[in-house]
């Protein structure tokens, strides 16, 4: 595409899985990239689908600051007790018969423990619908499931259970990681919002059937690179952006306090991504990326309340 363009260096920016593939390009085409732009870096390598420990550490980071939050403290002062007791009963299946948030229709399901851990995941990977979260676990753990399932439904929206983007979605793990899915990283007691679904991904890597890609170790990349990470992000937190940049000979790391998984539409990150572009070797001031404030906690069901 790019000699087809005309084009001689690119700058080349990726996101989420998008890092993994544009490291990826810099390492086999160096001489056509200027700079590069990893924007929730996946290090070289990451097993993603077993990256629950960091999904962990992002779960535990919420609770920690609604603790420290008077009103979210006060509205939900045993949160994760309600957490740990919804774990287990989701793990021997919650039977729910409701009316669908979207249809107002009678429904009956069985919430698994991989449909509301991989729905705490999800949500997670914004700040502003974390923030929604507490509200979510309390209102399910007192019987009240609508609106945690109607947040679940809003993640099938976007590539859920059976969906093209799902098929998509294993057709590159398994051939990328599930090789190196090792029974320590599905069995990590640390990783248990993506344990239910790991220990299902072999076996549906069988029935895609997909070569392999065998892991090779990373060579050094030349090109001035900045790499973005949110402290809260569950799936590539700063960590592995930092494990990234070891294979980098001029690479440097922002990484902003109340973000998620992605950086470059937030604050004033656009102003430094076009700053980096114009002078890729350049001083960056990034202070103005801690002005980026922490969203409001939901206190209920009409929104954030003081």
């Amino acid at each position: 595409m790019r000699r087809a363009l005309g084009y001689g260096k690119v700058n080349v920016w990726g996101g989420s899985y998008g890092t993994r593939l544009g490291q990826a390009y810099a390492r086999a085409y160096p001489d056509s990239v200027r700079t590069l732009v990893l924007d929730g870096v996946a290090a070289p390598d990451q097993v993603i689908p077993a990256g629950g420990r960091d999904g962990s550490a992002a779960l535990d980071k919420l609770f920690a600051q609604c603790a420290a939050n008077a009103g979210c403290n006060k509205a939900y002062p045993n949160l994760r007790a309600e957490f740990d007791a919804l774990v287990a009963r989701t793990e021997a299946g919650v039977k729910l018969s409701i009316a669908d948030p979207r249809t107002a229709a009678p429904v009956s399901f069985t919430m698994t423990g991989q449909r509301f851990l991989g729905t705490v995941h999800n949500i997670l990977y914004s700040p502003a619908d974390a923030r929604r979260l507490p509200f979510l676990i309390h209102s399910a753990y007192q019987g009240r499931w609508e609106p945690f399932v109607a947040r679940h439904n809003i993640a099938g929206d976007f590539g859920g259970d059976g969906s093209a983007a799902m098929l998509l979605h294993f057709a590159v793990i398994c051939a990328e990681d599930v090789p190196r899915m090792t029974p320590e990283l599905v069995k990590d007691d640390a990783a248990l919002l993506t344990r239910p679904l790991a220990e299902r991904i072999p076996a549906l890597c069988k029935t895609m059937n997909v070569p392999a890609v065998p892991y090779a170790a990373p060579t050094r990349i030349a090109a001035p690179a900045l790499l973005l990470s949110g402290a809260l992000d569950p799936v590539t937190p700063p960590r592995r952006a930092e494990a990234a940049a070891k294979y980098m000979a001029n690479a440097r790391h922002l990484v902003v306090a109340n973000a998620g998984h992605g950086v470059s539409q937030l604050g004033c990150a656009p102003r430094l991504l076009r700053e980096f572009l114009d002078k890729p070797t350049g001083q960056l001031d990034a202070k103005c990326l801690s002005d980026i404030p922490a969203p409001t906690f939901q206190l209920g069901s009409a929104g954030p309340q003081p």
